[in-house]
């Protein structure tokens, strides 16, 4: 038995050595954000032009005097150190103020927060339909390896992914909502006005998860568990329920946070498809208007919603890791 073994079969190891998995996922996860939240303000802070002349422009002021100009710049305080203009605006941000619209000259966290929950529900429901299907299509796939049903499943997934979801939106707005009456265009922000745009984010997101799930799926009924219990009288729907299911679920997990990556940027458009209230259709309007602090507080709420994504990926993972449950 080695030392480090030999630690972690002492009573608490395993949970030090999950605690410390956590603590290192937690770590990477803030240094991303951080890095990320740099990212964001630098590209908008630096962009061409006078951040002044830009804020007065999107109110309609497209020839201030150079009063309203010197006016503006305190406003914004462009006159302190740039170190010092970031980190006001970070911890701003950590207290969700992100400054005030070029356009309203309200709080955008006010603007936000009447849009944030209907976008949260369309994501929502676009991420709930993409692990439904995934994981039906390819446990199916799995089960019928090589057959008809898993060559169609592949075809269908293929295609899922080469169309964007904004293609696959009007499709269902013209054959679900106007031939078949079923549902509406125009959403309102509620559950069941979620479901077909939450379709057609689903269905443009699913491939990865589904194929990774199917290979996983396959490599677990061909392991050598596989074949003792297939010798002992155990069927093969038993196997992949029992054994290779739940082997398959930490990939699986990892797809689903990748995926979920192009679904969150996927809500800009189809929120634009079907005119859903969120925040998609507002960061449209916003950047036609060049209403830089939402366009700039949209954006760091998108690159956090992926990192927390694939943060809460490693912890689900970390809890279905048979390594981790081993060391005890």
């Amino acid at each position: 038995m080695t030392a480090g073994t030999g630690a972690l079969a002492w009573p608490g190891g395993r949970a030090r050595w999950l605690a410390a998995k956590v603590t290192g996922r937690l770590g990477q996860a803030l240094l991303t954000m951080l890095g990320a939240s740099i990212l964001v303000w630098l590209l908008f802070a630096f962009a061409p032009g006078d951040p002044a002349q830009r804020a007065l422009a999107a109110r309609g002021i497209l020839a201030p005097t150079p009063g309203e100009l010197a006016s503006e710049r305190h406003t914004l305080g462009l006159g302190h150190p740039v170190v010092y203009r970031y980190f006001s605006w970070l911890v701003g941000a950590l207290h969700g103020s992100f400054g005030r619209s070029y356009i309203t000259q309200l709080p955008v966290a006010t603007e936000l927060g009447s849009r944030l929950a209907p976008t949260l529900r369309l994501a929502a429901m676009g991420l709930l339909f993409m692990i439904v299907l995934a994981g039906l299509s390819g446990m199916l796939a799995a089960f019928a390896a090589n057959r008809a049903p898993d060559l169609a499943i592949r075809v269908v997934t293929v295609i899922c992914a080469a169309t964007p979801s904004f293609i696959t939106g009007l499709f269902i707005i013209q054959f679900v909502v106007i031939r078949l009456g079923i549902g509406q265009a125009l959403g309102n922000g509620g559950w069941a006005d979620a479901i077909l745009p939450g379709v057609a984010l689903g269905l443009a997101s699913l491939a990865v998860p589904a194929r990774v799930f199917r290979q996983s799926l396959i490599d677990g009924l061909e392991s050598y568990y596989a074949l003792v219990a297939h010798s002992r009288g155990a069927s093969k729907l038993r196997i992949l329920l029992r054994h290779a299911a739940p082997n398959a679920i930490t990939p699986f997990t990892h797809a689903i946070a990748v995926a979920a990556a192009s679904l969150i940027g996927g809500t800009v458009i189809v929120e634009a498809v079907f005119n859903w209230p969120g925040l998609g259709s507002y960061l449209i309007q916003s950047v036609q208007a060049r209403d830089l602090p939402v366009v700039q507080a949209i954006t760091l709420l998108a690159t956090a919603s992926y990192i927390l994504a694939s943060l809460a990926a490693d912890l689900i993972s970390l809890a279905f890791d048979p390594h981790a449950r081993g060391r005890s």
